[in-house]
């Protein structure tokens, strides 16, 4: 599913309008203040189409912190694949984009990953984007590009990826563009749909879609040979097995990387954890076994580390997220 989209605003959320009604309407009537007010108030009601702005009043009557009884909506538009035509929850629903409100930020990209929404990057800007969401037997990946320039986005006719969801099994989904809000304190913004594509794609059936390199580590031998799909492993510190569950080791240190000839933008791994969860990493920018970045998960929490001539530095680190027992973890890093 290829979708081309000019969100209105990707800031969009419904609460209450923070400041006094009157101040609303004093701000609403001084305008840009090019003009005075009296001659804006006769233009206006000279003005056809005065129900609309009628209208927009009694919205903003109804949204003073007294009035307004709604919920409080930070997600203001969905893109994907859904378990039904209107879903009345796409947080938690199918295989999709979610466009989050971060306000001095402007807007945050999320994609669903198994049952929560993860989030790709702020800054997401109020421009036209190229959405596609690949399905897959498991899951989808999720690309986007746009104009060349564009934060976190590849230039078109590129795409990026963004994440990858190895969990979802749905075993009926329905294409779908939904928008929850529209503008913001009061005033909104139109959203433009250019086009919506649905078409079978065999490159994205194959066992590891469109990527440069992969490894399903489920041979009987050591990892330091050639990848499944490009690249070759390189072991730098004890012994890593293939078993036919993946890969695995008895030290109490080991690491290897995959050499796949060219920079990758996003990395994914499955970490599977037994009945105690030791711990685990992704590494990339990797140049040697003293100097790479680390993503280190346990069950104590998760680790971003910079390791530079043997010396660990902690980039960040967050107590939610750790690895929990007898359960399948999907780690990705988009670079």
């Amino acid at each position: 599913m290829a979708v081309s989209i000019t969100n209105g605003h990707n800031t969009s959320q419904s609460s209450p309008i923070p400041e006094h009604i009157l101040k609303r309407f004093h701000r609403w009537a001084v305008g840009p203040d090019t003009d005075p007010w009296p001659r804006r108030l006769v233009a206006w009601a000279r003005a056809p189409r005065k129900k609309a702005t009628l209208r927009r009043f009694l919205w903003w009557i109804r949204s003073t912190s007294r009035t307004y009884k709604l919920p409080n909506h930070n997600e203001n538009l969905a893109i994907g694949w859904f378990t039904s035509e209107a879903p009345k929850n796409p947080l938690i629903d199918g295989c999709g984009f979610v466009i989050h409100a971060s306000e001095g930020e402007n807007g945050e990209l999320w994609t669903r990953v198994g049952n929560r929404c993860l989030s790709a990057f702020r800054q997401l800007k109020n421009i036209e984007i190229h959405y596609l969401i690949a399905l897959r037997e498991f899951g989808a990946v999720y690309y986007a590009a746009a104009m060349e320039g564009a934060y976190g986005m590849a230039a078109v006719p590129m795409m990026r990826p963004i994440a990858i969801d190895p969990f979802n099994s749905d075993a009926l989904v329905y294409a779908g563009v939904h928008q929850c809000v529209l503008g913001q304190i009061g005033f909104r913004v139109d959203t433009r749909v250019h086009a919506i594509q649905i078409q079978r794609l065999e490159d994205f059936a194959r066992p590891f879609g469109t990527a440069h390199a992969g490894d399903s580590l489920t041979e009987n031998d050591n990892v330091e040979d050639m990848a499944e799909l490009g690249g070759i492993w390189r072991a730098l510190h004890g012994n890593i097995h293939r078993t036919v569950a993946g890969a695995l080791t008895r030290d109490d240190h080991a690491m290897a990387i995959l050499d796949a000839g060219a920079s990758s933008g996003l990395v994914h791994v499955l970490v599977d954890t037994g009945q105690a969860a030791a711990a685990a990493g992704l590494v990339w920018r990797g140049c040697d076994r003293e100097n790479f970045w680390l993503l280190k998960v346990s069950a104590e929490g998760c680790d971003l580390l910079r390791v530079e001539q043997g010396v660990e530095t902690a980039v960040a680190s967050d107590k939610r997220h750790r690895l929990k027992p007898n359960s399948t973890h999907s780690l990705q890093v988009l670079d």
